[in-house]
């Protein structure tokens, strides 16, 4: 019920002689509720004198609720269709965002601008797909507003729907010839959105513009869409992208490959498919760190297990944090001093040893008990022979010695035992 009114909607004579009644709280409220009736005897002057500001606001509140009578007598009566409020924000953007299609063809007719802007600087256009208002979005690209209008942050409409996963309103923007490679003002572009999020129906659909679609465009930090499917851990997205012919080469400023951030999100489908297309295993980043430490770091044996059979260098060094600093170390080093038992074994199986330790190795500051045990009762220990040789052999081959062991003209268990095809092989 109308503040102040009765049921009726009728306004009691001692509030109509109130000097204190706005008329803006009046019209608004019967903007708000639809009661034409009021909204006439108000605007008429029965309660008093109305101004500019009172129709401004109650055309805002009417395009808010949907009331289109209202909004029609508003307008009518003289009311700015392209008012704003506060924020910037016209009628047709708030009808817009709150699907209210009626309210909204009613003020493109009325002659409306549909490209003003917000204070954010969006249009009708981004709100409506923000919201995923299918019918406002067409009647708004009917009605001839600017398909690739940026906000304040560079996002054009087809760059929401991919960092929403709108599938439909992308591909109607699409058909309506927007430009999908259109960069923000961090340069990123609608793939790059579909890729951080992974939004796969998105991506497949800006991918069938290839080869109109920059695959490669990079972000102001390097990243390209495949860098940030890997980064953000979309497996999916990744393997689409690289199917789609994406740079696996790729670094962004800091260096990181794609397999850096493959193996840090533990994508293990990813990382095999990159090694086996021919991904550098021990491509370094900026702080000298190859893959390797990132699968340390996690800690994450598999992709540790995954790189060692495609070679990955065992005696490269990188930076970590030891003991509370930031230094320089082997691989076997950092599993040491951080307690990662498994990951030790496996990298003196494969031909590590304390003695390519940066920092001469004290058994005695070893914090992980098990740790210690094990360091303790392999320092002294004698390789087999047939571990020197599969250490040798390793060597020789160099990266991709998966594939390079399992050409051999060997028997299979010879060959498998090489390579380290089996999880025992790493047992130290």
């Amino acid at each position: 019920m109308l503040f102040g009114a009765d049921k009726g909607g009728t306004l009691p004579r001692r509030l109509n002689q109130d000097s204190t009644i706005k008329m803006t709280s009046v019209l608004m409220t019967a903007a708000a509720k639809g009661d034409l009736d009021l909204l006439e005897r108000t605007l008429g002057g029965e309660y008093g004198e109305v101004t500019e500001e009172d129709i401004k606001e109650s055309l805002l509140r009417s395009a808010c609720h949907g009331n289109k009578e209202c909004l029609s007598r508003l307008l009518a009566h003289g009311a700015d269709p392209n008012c704003e409020d506060m924020d910037g924000d016209t009628p047709l953007m708030i009808a817009s965002s709150n699907d209210h299609i009626e309210v909204v063809q009613l003020l493109i007719d009325s002659g409306c601008d549909v490209d003003l802007r917000s204070e954010r600087n969006r249009t009708a256009l981004h709100m409506a797909v923000w919201n995923q208002r299918a019918r406002i979005t067409k009647l708004l690209l009917r009605a001839g507003c600017d398909v690739d209008v940026r906000d304040r942050y560079g996002d054009t409409p087809l760059m929401l729907c991919a960092r929403r996963g709108y599938t439909e309103l992308l591909k109607l923007l699409m058909m309506c010839g927007c430009d999908v490679n259109k960069k923000s003002h961090e340069n990123d572009t609608a793939l790059h959105y579909a890729a951080r999020h992974g939004h796969i129906d998105c991506l497949n659909l800006l991918l069938a513009q290839l080869p109109n679609i920059d695959l490669e465009a990079t972000t102001i930090w390097g990243f390209t869409p495949l860098a940030l499917a890997a980064m953000n851990g979309h497996s999916d997205a990744a393997l689409t992208l690289i199917g789609s012919g994406a740079n696996i080469m790729a670094r962004d400023r800091s260096q990181k490959t794609i397999l850096h951030y493959a193996v840090k999100k533990d994508l293990s489908s990813v990382c095999e498919w990159l090694l086996e297309l021919g991904a550098d295993v021990d491509a370094t980043d900026s702080d000298g760190n190859s893959a390797i430490f990132e699968a340390l770091n996690g800690p994450h044996l598999e992709m540790l297990k995954l790189l060692l059979r495609f070679g990955a260098d065992i005696r490269i060094v990188g930076r970590a944090t030891l003991n509370r600093q930031y230094c320089w170390c082997s691989p076997l080093e950092f599993a040491v001093h951080t307690g990662n038992l498994p990951a030790g074994k496996m990298l003196w199986a494969v031909g590590c040893n304390f003695a390519e330790f940066l920092k001469e190795l004290d058994v005695v500051t070893i914090e992980s008990v098990p740790v210690r045990e094990w360091v303790e009762s392999v320092i002294s220990m004698t390789r087999s022979l047939k571990d020197l040789c599969r250490i040798a052999i390793r060597d020789s081959l160099g990266v991709h010695n998966k594939e390079r062991v399992l050409r051999l003209p060997l028997p299979y268990c010879i060959r498998s035992y090489i390579a380290c095809c089996d999880d025992s092989e790493f047992d130290a």
